[in-house]
């Protein structure tokens, strides 16, 4: 992602006529019909104070999901494989509010202020089963962990560790570990202390880098969150409030390129898929959780967008104050009806969604398209917004 224009004006601009609105103004806007400095600094401060409370709640859920890894790599018993299981959940499930908040120290190490802390945390849609497999008979992941690639560790390979109990690898007959006979010489007493301790080594982990974002936003830490407010105030980040927007803006469709594209339309066929269906796009195919994490994942947006708080210095109060209430309006109706789509849904499952509710699966899709289509139209024409470079051309 790069930095885009974030360019605020108070007349309502209709997207028939496409008519670009005057750049943001920086200084002091008395006397001009922009949103004021104050208003645009408070949207930002505000953002940044709701992503910092994510981050901590992430964190905590982190040191618990630790805790009992910590007590299953001690004791590979059913029980606390299950508690584990439970606290995997919590982590995962705020986490994926996060997904949507790919900003900051949360960003890659390209963007402003990134820290490249995604990748190691949760690298779906990379999941290499077989790679993990082989670790398994190595054992690398107690030695040379930090040496592993991001497709066999984090949280979608603790989901697989975690959740999938069988004793057959998917890797190849021609395999190191199937020719010289490794694999099948554990047993699965064996089997399940390796991977109780593959889990714990990433729940350590993911403990250390959820500790290292909430205390990158953190305001008696590193402070991101004045950070993200002063842009173009004295950010060292940011030298305009233009490509601070401009970062939110981004993350914002990940709800377009992530949740409706390859998480909804690719398993349905309708996009990135040379077959009928693609099932193998499903995401969280052990845990069977996907449902929750579309949940999840338009809950960060409601975060992003909306506020945390009732109150305000969120970014559908800046198009308020920009004139524009209406499609802040029609935001919220669009993302109401997706949340009810989702929620229609009988099974937390997507792969059985796939086969037996196709209909409201499809219905989920629609909805979806309906907000992203508000997002790359109305959003970005009356805020003189760029799409996104990995969106430009969608038009499932």
């Amino acid at each position: 992602m790069s930095h885009r224009r974030f360019v605020l004006t108070l007349g309502l601009l209709t997207v028939a006529t496409c008519k670009r609105a005057e750049p943001i103004a920086t200084g002091n806007d008395a006397g001009t019909n922009k949103a004021p400095v104050s208003t645009r600094e408070a949207v930002l401060r505000g953002v940044g104070e709701c992503t910092s409370v994510q981050a901590k709640l992430f964190a905590t859920q982190a040191d618990t999901f630790e805790q009992k890894a910590n007590a299953l790599a001690l004791s590979p018993t059913d029980e606390a494989r299950k508690e584990a299981q439970n606290a995997w959940t919590g982590a995962i499930d705020e986490w994926q509010k996060l997904e949507v908040m790919q900003y900051g120290p949360e960003a890659i190490k390209t963007q402003p202020g990134g820290l490249d802390l995604r990748g190691p945390i949760y690298a779906w849609p990379l999941f290499n089963r077989c790679l993990i497999e082989q670790q398994l008979v190595s054992k690398v992941y107690e030695t040379g962990f930090s040496s592993l690639l991001v497709n066999s560790r984090g949280l979608g390979a603790a989901e697989f560790l975690l959740f999938y109990g069988g004793s057959d690898n998917v890797c190849g007959s021609t395999a190191a570990i199937n020719i010289d006979g490794t694999w099948s010489t554990i047993s699965a007493g064996e089997l399940a202390s390796r991977r109780a301790g593959y889990i714990n080594t990433i729940a350590t982990n993911i403990a250390s880098l959820a500790h290292t974002l909430s205390a990158a936003w953190d305001p008696a830490q590193g402070n991101f969150v004045n950070e993200l407010a002063q842009a173009g105030r004295g950010s060292a980040t940011y030298k305009t409030d233009q490509f601070a927007f401009g970062a939110l803006n981004d993350a914002l469709f990940y709800v377009e390129s992530d949740v409706k594209d390859m998480k909804v339309a690719r398993p349905l066929g309708i996009a990135n898929c040379e077959n009928e269906t693609c099932p193998e796009g499903i995401e969280s195919p052990f845990a069977k959780r996907g449902k929750q994490h579309l949940v999840n994942n338009l809950a960060g947006f409601r975060m992003v967008f909306f506020g945390c708080a009732a109150n305000g210095n969120s970014i559908d109060e800046l198009l308020v104050a920009v004139g524009a209430s209406n499609i802040a309006n029609n935001v919220k109706a669009a993302l109401d009806e997706a949340d009810a789509a989702i929620a229609a849904l009988k099974s937390p499952d997507l792969q059985t969604a796939l086969t037996e509710e196709n209909g409201q699966f499809r219905a989920v899709h629609e909805a979806l398209k309906k907000l992203t289509n508000i997002l790359r139209t109305e959003f970005v024409t009356v805020l003189d917004l760029e799409l996104p470079k990995r969106i430009e051309g969608d038009n499932d």
